[in-house]
């Protein structure tokens, strides 16, 4: 399977062939572009391309709202409920300051978002502790700048 490359930071755009689709991963929502569009893409805007692809909903401007508002819109238009039916886990991404030496990482890329805040992560704390009140197992994976910790509770 192709790797998609990220348009604008929010669009999946597949490539293959010259020719590509982008898909909205919240919408769901996906156009086709051909060879030529392809390549007026990757020009300055507003190119024909850009125009077309604003017509139909793919623009490189912010999003009009939070985007997990808008899945959330999505799912519940869809008669999906957008809250999980349990947490067994939290994922701790302390810093994304990264110097992406260490062997054993799976993660590829910074996402230059900024560190989390104590406040995130009490949050985050209490969510999981609440969603498994009673249960005998909780696992919390913490990432930070060089080094990688698993705790089960």
């Amino acid at each position: 399977m192709a790797v998609p490359q990220l348009l604008w930071g929010k669009y999946f755009q597949y490539e293959r062939n010259g020719e590509a689709v982008l898909l909205d991963p919240v919408t769901l929502d996906s156009a086709f572009i051909d060879p030529g569009e392809v390549h007026d893409l990757a020009g300055v805007p507003p190119t024909a391309t850009h125009e077309a692809l604003a017509g139909l909903g793919f623009t490189p401007d912010g999003p009009p709202a939070d985007r997990r508002e808008a899945l959330h819109d999505r799912l519940r238009l869809l008669g999906l409920d957008a809250s999980p039916r349990s947490i067994s886990g939290l994922r701790v991404v302390v810093t994304d300051r990264c110097n992406m030496s260490c062997t054993y990482c799976f993660v590829d890329t910074n996402s230059g978002k900024p560190d989390m805040t104590k406040d995130e992560l009490s949050a985050g704390l209490e969510f999981l502790f609440e969603q498994n009140a009673g249960q005998e197992e909780v696992s919390i994976c913490e990432r930070s700048r060089n080094s990688a910790l698993s705790l089960i509770l």
